[in-house]
Parts: structure tokens; sequence; C-alpha cells
């Protein structure tokens, strides 16, 4: 396999459960460019618990995600802003305000200034697992 490659592995299992006996053992592989692959994620690593006092608020964290930069820094313009209030059908503004106040409170994201806002990357991030690490850091710094 290139060094450019990346194999993913799935491990499939299919068990009797009255009598635990394994039925199949089955280890799926794909592949991917490891330079050009991209990917969105919420975190597992540490279980689901981390999105429990998000509720509803996590689908806004992900819709900010789908709008920010390569850095995780999203600048709602007002045009942004009006398009993710038709997205959640909130006819007032402040709905958005109060939502992003929530989101920091929670650790979600980090104002940057009155407009610019870093979503932190221990929640939602998109990029390469080469640069996760990096945006991390510069998350902490703010």
């Amino acid at each position: 396999m290139a060094n450019n490659k990346i194999q993913y592995k799935q491990r499939k299992l299919e068990i009797d459960v009255p009598s635990g006996e394994i039925l199949s053992d089955t280890i799926f592989a794909t592949y991917g460019n490891k330079v050009i692959e991209k990917f969105r994620y919420y975190t597992t690593t540490n279980g689901l618990e981390w999105a429990l006092p998000f509720k509803s608020h996590l689908l806004l964290l992900m819709a900010l995600n789908q709008y920010s930069d390569v850095d995780g820094i999203i600048s709602l313009s007002p045009y942004k802003r009006d398009v993710i209030c038709t997205f959640f059908g909130w006819n007032n503004k402040n709905s958005l305000s109060n939502a992003l106040n929530v989101l920091i409170k929670l650790n979600g994201i980090k104002r940057i200034n009155q407009d610019d806002f870093m979503i932190n990357p221990e929640t939602v991030f998109g990029g390469s697992t080469n640069t996760k690490a990096e945006k991390q850091n510069k998350y902490n710094l703010l």
C-alpha cells in the first residue's frame, strides 16, 4: 500500500445470543487517499456523555461547523445569520444569539470577537487527522 493511502478496517460479528456462539466474523477493508481525505465528526472517544448538556444545541454546533473555515472558525455575517435562523425556523435574531451563548457556556465554541467564533475541536471537527491537535491547541489558547 502506498504512503498516501489509508486503510480502514471494520469488523462484523454475528453472534447467536442465546448460546453465545460466533456465527461469523468478517473484516472489511476500504482504502482512501490520506492526503486529500477530509471528514467531519463528533467525538465518541470518551463516550457520548459530552453531548448530553448540548441537547438541541448540538444541531446548531454541527451547522456552525458546516459553515466554518479550515481552522474551525466561523464568521457570522448577517447573511450567514439569516441562513442559520431560516434553517432553524427562528424569526427572532435573538434566538441565535441566545443559542450561541449557551454553546459558549457549554464550551462548544469560543467567541473571538463580536461576529467570529471558534468551534471546540473536541466536540465537532472538520479536517484531517493530522490537523486536529494543532486546532485543539489554538482553541485552548483563546
